[in-house]
């Protein structure tokens, strides 16, 4: 029922918003949004794409760091992706995402558990994820 509100057996009514795109399956407004992610990947160029991100991502990096003191950067000397993993010494990740979607930042938790052999070797507690897009950043 996530795309549509049963109104009896045999009448429904599409939902208000994009929600109505969202079904189990799959969700339409997803790949609605992946293909203009392709199309806008091929007029900018592969080179073009990976370089903002690179340098979105080492922005977002240098600015959380300066920022916020007890922020670390996870995996900081091998990331040249977009992809940005840290964790507060002081706040804890879901309260982080909790907070920051607040101010419009869309961000996921990574449980310690969810990587049980880098964890246990490292000992960091659940991280907070934040991806750089081309298209969205």
């Amino acid at each position: 029922q996530q795309g549509t509100q049963l109104q009896s057996v045999i009448e429904f009514a599409p939902r208000k918003g994009a929600k109505r795109f969202e079904f189990w399956e799959s969700s339409i407004s997803s790949r609605l949004g992946l293909g203009e992610a392709v199309c806008i990947a091929m007029e900018e160029g592969l080179t073009k794409v990976s370089h903002d991100i690179q340098h979105l991502s080492a922005l977002l990096r240098s600015e959380l760091e300066k920022t916020i003191p007890s922020i670390h950067i996870y995996h900081r000397e091998s990331t040249t992706c977009g992809i940005v993993t840290f964790f507060c010494e002081i706040v804890d990740a879901r309260t982080i995402q909790t907070t920051m979607w607040k101010e419009g930042f869309e961000l996921s938790t990574v449980p310690a558990t969810s990587t049980p052999l880098d964890s246990s070797s490292t000992n960091v507690p659940d991280l907070v994820r934040a991806s750089v897009s081309y298209t969205t950043t």
